[in-house]
């Protein structure tokens, strides 16, 4: 059964994700929430790291984020760290990086998300070196993590260096090239505000 539901949410997780189908969306945030209330740990685990997707691609990070925060899955610093990016909150990526720490094994993913969020804090705080530093990081990261968080991620950092800088503008188009070319447009509508925005065509300004 659990399986079954599995494979029922991933389903309507793609309808959502090419159509914006808000049917597609209720089903996912209907078997999630069912999952999350489990008496099975497992199962518990797996339903709530559900609904903290589902509750990301509503673009309500810190939202997300809540639903994982007491979990003592590792695989939850994965969603944990890439929605406090997405949150551009310097308290919610210091927790992140203190969950990290405690739960991730030693390996390149832990090393790459480490790398992220002091890149993040950094950017935040405006140092100097914070482009490079991002840049280095979003780079470790991209050898280890799925595609679709590798754009997420891009995008957060587009909007942490600014859509005004060249590194800024730089992973937003990534991150915009990555969605468009896999036709997800409830992705590009979650991550608007994370994107820069697009040049019109000459025809267009004149």
């Amino acid at each position: 059964d659990v399986y079954r539901r599995a494979i029922e949410y991933g389903r309507a997780y793609l309808r959502a994700l090419r159509s914006n189908d808000r049917d597609a969306f209720a089903t996912m945030h209907r078997i999630a929430a069912d999952l999350a209330v489990s008496a099975d740990l497992q199962l518990r685990e797996a339903g709530e790291e559900m609904l903290s997707e589902t509750t990301e691609l509503a673009g309500r990070f810190a939202e997300a984020i809540a639903v994982v925060a007491d979990s003592a899955d590792p695989a939850s610093t994965l969603s944990m760290s890439r929605q406090a990016l997405l949150a551009g909150d310097r308290r919610l990526i210091e927790q992140a990086a203190d969950k990290v720490d405690r739960l991730l094994p030693r390996g390149r993913l832990r090393t790459a998300l480490i790398a992220l969020l002091a890149a993040a804090g950094e950017a935040l705080a405006g140092e100097p070196g914070a482009a490079s530093l991002s840049q280095r990081a979003l780079d470790q990261y991209a050898e280890v993590a799925v595609p679709m968080d590798v754009a997420k991620v891009n995008a957060a950092f587009s909007r942490l260096l600014g859509h005004d800088t060249e590194m800024g503008r730089a992973a937003g188009e990534r991150a915009r090239a990555w969605i468009d070319s896999v036709g997800a447009p409830l992705l590009l509508d979650t991550l608007a505000a994370h994107l820069p925005p697009q040049a019109q065509p000459a025809a267009a300004r004149a």
